[in-house]
């Protein structure tokens, strides 16, 4: 008897969900002079993903935006800019900057958490640039999807 795999549609939309960009939650914490901030997003092959200089997004991963203030009623604690991009699964760096070099730490806001994405955090506490690195998952299907793909695979035997 010879096995063979068939992959359904629903198979297959579940085996592209997997490889597929999806939209991921960036949180900056500006200091109270945000009109000094800036950063760049590049993939592993150093291509600018998305950009922003204060709230002003640009790049083909951007997908949407909102700025609070990050405690009360007033700019004293900073800014909670959260940007929504389009990224797809892989390794990516950052480069957040500020134009007075003194980074995104003027008190009460100490620059300890300037960019936030999972668990990954950024600091800049002092200068005109820093850089990091973090890593975007590959999309997990939910459990029923892959519960199709199993099913798929075995609509697909035949007996002879």
């Amino acid at each position: 008897m010879t096995n063979k795999f068939i992959l359904t549609a629903a198979g297959a939309a579940t085996a592209f969900v997997a490889t597929s960009a999806s939209a991921e939650l960036m949180q900056f914490h500006y200091d109270k002079y945000a009109g000094e901030a800036g950063w760049t997003i590049s993939d592993s092959d150093g291509n600018m993903v998305a950009s922003a200089s204060v709230t002003t997004v640009s790049g083909d991963a951007y997908v949407s935006q909102a700025l609070y203030y990050w405690s009360g009623s007033d700019s004293d604690a900073g800014y909670a800019f959260l940007v929504e991009l389009d990224l797809a699964a892989g390794d990516y760096s950052i480069t957040l900057t500020d134009t007075w070099a003194d980074g995104w730490a003027w008190a009460p806001a100490d620059g300890s958490d300037a960019f936030v994405y999972g668990d990954y955090s950024l600091a800049f506490t002092s200068g005109s640039s820093v850089t990091g690195s973090f890593t975007v998952p590959a999309a997990v299907p939910a459990p029923g999807a892959l519960a199709l793909l199993g099913l798929a695979g075995l609509a697909g035997r035949r007996r002879k």
